[in-house]
């Protein structure tokens, strides 16, 4: 089937081509979507602002270096979670750059093109906040080294870069916004049966050629992904090595691997719920394969990084851990003596 035969508009071709295609199910729909995106930000958001008080309030003073950091990365996950289940809620088409937002912002009729730029930005921002927060675990464990940020200024030029970089890599792609109805014809092209909601005005077609838009993911992906691996790896590497003959005493050496293992896990474990989607969305755009109903799936297995950053945070980090266990605790014995209350006097008046 090909989006030329015997078709000149995207009616047209709804009306003779797409007869021939599958009917499109409810779990391709943005209905689906949208209902299972806002259902999962009922215990995100919540929890969010749990971690966040926790971070805030309740960090003690000798993690207080640390703390901004932490704020600043959950800052970001925080954000990129109202986006994905509140505000934006991106439906979008892979292996097609194409889509739109499904969420309050498409309500207020907020543009497409400002929707999709932010949301980029955003989870752009949990990558580099995840870099910032090793680079400045480096910073703060190793004194002398080749390989640390040594002065105010060069660490304030570092973020500055990496800040500039970030806001400004999706740039290229929003410069040449094509005609949409020769896009979506174009488009048919590649993927000659889409789900039947690619039709919907609401589609926002931003690149039709997706070489632009892979060098762009992978050029932003490729930078985070090393500043990671370095700080990391060169964090580890000192405290195991150099760190041995240094000043520092073995008790503190060892708070020191203790906390920087918990911050790793703190960004592995909410990472690696992100593999398969990753996975699959990398098989789609080479392969060319549509479906709708994965693409929903995967977009709401993502949705859940936020939530497990929050719980991995509150379980790894001690004093965030005791305190919510007491707070747990409270809650049950206060249950239980109401229980036991209502209880006694149930007994009362029955006799």
């Amino acid at each position: 089937m090909n989006a030329s035969d015997h078709t000149s508009t995207i009616t047209d071709y709804f009306r003779t081509n797409y007869t021939k295609c599958p009917k499109s199910t409810f779990f391709d729909s943005p209905t689906f979507h949208t209902w299972s995106c806002h259902i999962i930000s009922l215990f995100t958001l919540p929890m969010n602002v749990y971690a966040t008080y926790l971070i805030i309030v309740k960090t003690p003073r000798k993690l207080q270096q640390m703390k901004y950091c932490l704020l600043h990365l959950h800052s970001w996950c925080f954000f990129t979670d109202l986006l994905s289940g509140v505000f934006v809620v991106p439906y979008t088409l892979v292996p097609l750059c194409a889509g739109h937002g499904a969420g309050l912002l498409s309500d207020l009729n907020v543009p497409q093109p400002f929707q999709i730029y932010t949301f980029v930005v955003a989870v752009a921002g949990v990558g580099f906040a995840i870099a910032f927060m090793f680079e400045n675990r480096q910073n703060s464990m190793i004194s002398e080294s080749w390989f640390r940020i040594q002065n105010k200024s060069s660490r304030f030029l570092f973020y500055t870069l990496n800040y500039a970089f970030m806001i400004s890599f999706p740039i290229p792609a929003f410069l040449d916004v094509p005609d949409q109805e020769t896009a979506k014809m174009e488009l048919l092209q590649l993927i000659p049966c889409p789900t039947i909601h690619f039709f919907s005005d609401k589609v926002f077609v931003l690149i039709v050629q997706q070489t632009m838009s892979f060098k762009l993911v992978s050029a932003a992906l490729f930078l985070a992904f090393v500043q990671i691996l370095f700080f990391a790896i060169h964090s580890f590497w000192c405290l195991s090595n150099t760190m041995k003959n240094s000043r520092v005493s073995e008790k503190t050496r060892k708070l020191q691997r203790k906390f920087l293992l918990a911050v790793s896990i703190q960004v592995i474990i909410p990472l690696a719920v992100c593999v398969l989607p990753v996975v699959y969305f990398t098989f789609s755009m080479f392969k060319q394969f549509h479906s709708q109903a994965l693409n929903n799936i995967c977009f709401m297995i993502m949705s859940l990084h936020g939530f497990l950053d929050s719980i991995v945070m509150i379980y790894v980090i001690t004093p965030y851990r005791e305190y919510t266990k007491t707070v747990l605790f409270r809650t049950y014995q206060k249950r239980q003596s109401i229980i036991s209350v209502v209880g006694a006097e149930s007994t009362r008046y029955t006799f």
